[in-house]
C-alpha cells in the first residue's frame, strides 16, 4: 500500500472543555521511522479528559486529535522502519520517546529527557505534524492521536502483538494499565514486601494486579468506592480500605504492623501523597504515580520524610518494547486479567460519552 495522503475519521477538539466532533482530516504519509496504522481499538484515559480540560497549562495547540491508548493493523511503514510490516498486529504505548538523549541510551526510554516535548509538543518526534484540516495544521496528542480511524506514528512507540490476542482487549495497556503495574514491577520492589496503594482507578488497581505478581506479602488498597475496593480484592488485594469509613494512615499501620515496605500513590491528590508519606515503616519509599494539577505544592512534616525515600514514576519505568509483551503472556497465562478494568466498549460514534478505562471500537 503506497500511501501520499488520505482521509481519515477522528474525533477534533477544538475548544477547551468543549465537545469532541467527528471531522473528516487529511492524514500525511508516514515518514522516515513512521507508521500507518489502522486502529481497532483507542482506550480513554483520564489524562485524555484532561487535556480536554485544559489541565496542561494549554500547551498543545488546538486544534488536536487525542487519544494515546491504541492497538491496530500497521497500513504501511515510512523509510528505515526495520521492525513492522504491513498487516503486523501492534499496540501503541505511551512511551514516547527520542532514542537520543542520555536516559533512551541508557535503556530507559520512560525518562527521556524530550518526553515532554514529543507528549505536548502537537507533533510527532521530529515535531512535524501528519493531521490537517482544509490546510490547517491539526496537533498530535503523545504522538499517537488515536481517536481516528488511521493514526501516522512513530515507529519507537509501536509494539508486536500475537496472532493469537484478541486487539480488541489490548489498548488499556498502552498507559494506565502499563503505568500502574510498571510502577511495582519495575521499581525493584522485593519479594515479600508490604505495599499500600492509594487509588483504585485504572492504574491503582493495576497496580494491585502487579503486586500480586511479583509476591509481594500485604497489598492494602485504599478507595473511597467500595465497589472499587471489592474489584481489587479479587484482583489481589489482601486488605482494603475505604478512608471514608477508616483512618487509612491507622489503619495500614495497624495491618502492617507498623508501616509498609512501599506505597504506591495513584491519586495525585496532595491528601493522599501525605498519607502515603505517612504510612511508611522508617525507611519506606512512597512511588508517586498519579498526577496533581501543574503547579501543586505540598507540605510536609520534614521528620515524615526523614527516613523515607520518594520516587516519581512516569509510564510505569517501562521499556514497552519488553514490558507489553510480558503482561500480555501474563494475561494468557492468567496471572493478570486486565479486561476486568474495563467498563465496556462504545462505538467512535459515542465518544463523548466514554468514560476512562472504556474502549472505543473503530469496527
Amino acid at each position: 500500500m503506497v500511501v501520499i495522503q488520505m482521509i481519515t475519521e477522528a474525533a477534533l477538539l477544538e475548544q477547551f472543555n468543549g465537545s469532541l466532533q467527528l471531522r473528516k482530516l487529511s492524514l500525511a504519509a508516514p515518514g522516515r521511522q513512521e507508521i500507518l496504522v489502522r486502529m481497532v481499538s483507542a482506550s480513554v484515559c483520564h489524562t485524555d479528559i484532561a487535556a480536554i480540560e485544559g489541565e496542561f497549562g494549554r500547551l498543545i495547540p488546538l486544534p488536536m486529535v487525542l487519544g494515546h491508548e491504541g492497538a491496530g493493523v500497521v497500513e504501511a511503514v515510512g523509510d528505515g522502519v526495520k521492525k513492522f510490516k504491513k498487516g503486523d498486529r501492534v499496540v501503541l504505548s505511551v512511551v514516547v520517546h527520542c532514542d537520543n538523549c542520555r536516559n533512551c541510551a541508557a535503556g530507559r526510554p520512560s525518562a527521556c529527557e524530550n518526553f515532554n516535548e514529543i507528549a505536548f509538543g502537537g507533533g510527532l518526534n521530529d515535531g512535524s505534524k501528519r493531521l490537517s484540516l482544509d490546510g490547517r495544521q491539526v496537533s498530535h496528542f503523545f504522538a499517537h492521536s488515536s481517536f481516528s480511524r488511521y493514526a501516522v506514528v512513530p515507529e519507537n512507540v509501536v509494539v508486536h502483538v500475537p496472532d493469537e490476542v484478541q486487539l480488541e482487549k489490548l489498548s488499556v495497556l498502552s498507559c494506565g494499565v502499563q503505568t500502574g503495574s510498571g510502577a511495582v514491577m519495575n521499581s525493584g520492589i522485593p519479594l515479600g514486601s508490604k505495599l499500600a496503594i492509594f487509588g483504585c482507578g485504572g492504574v491503582g488497581l493495576s497496580a494491585v494486579m502487579g503486586a500480586k505478581v511479583i509476591g509481594a506479602r500485604e497489598i492494602i488498597a485504599i478507595d473511597v468506592a467500595d465497589e472499587r475496593l471489592s474489584l481489587a480484592r479479587e484482583l489481589g488485594a489482601t486488605e482494603v480500605i475505604n478512608p471514608k469509613k477508616l483512618d487509612a494512615v491507622e489503619r495500614v499501620k495497624s495491618i502492617s504492623g507498623g508501616g509498609v515496605d512501599y506505597a504506591i500513590e495513584c491519586v495525585g491528590r496532595t491528601e493522599t501523597i501525605v498519607q502515603a508519606v505517612d504510612c511508611l515503616r522508617p525507611w519506606g519509599t512512597v512511588i508517586l504515580v498519579g498526577v496533581p494539577r501543574r503547579g501543586t505544592k505540598i507540605e510536609f512534616d520534614f521528620f515524615s520524610l526523614f527516613r523515607a525515600t520518594v520516587r516519581g514514576c512516569v509510564a510505569g519505568f517501562a521499556n514497552s518494547e519488553l514490558f507489553l509483551p510480558l503482561l500480555i503472556s501474563l494475561n494468557q497465562e492468567g496471572k493478570f486479567p486486565f479486561e476486568k478494568l474495563s467498563p465496556g466498549s462504545y462505538r467512535f460514534e459515542e465518544i463523548n460519552r466514554v468514560a476512562s478505562n472504556a474502549s472505543l471500537d473503530f469496527s
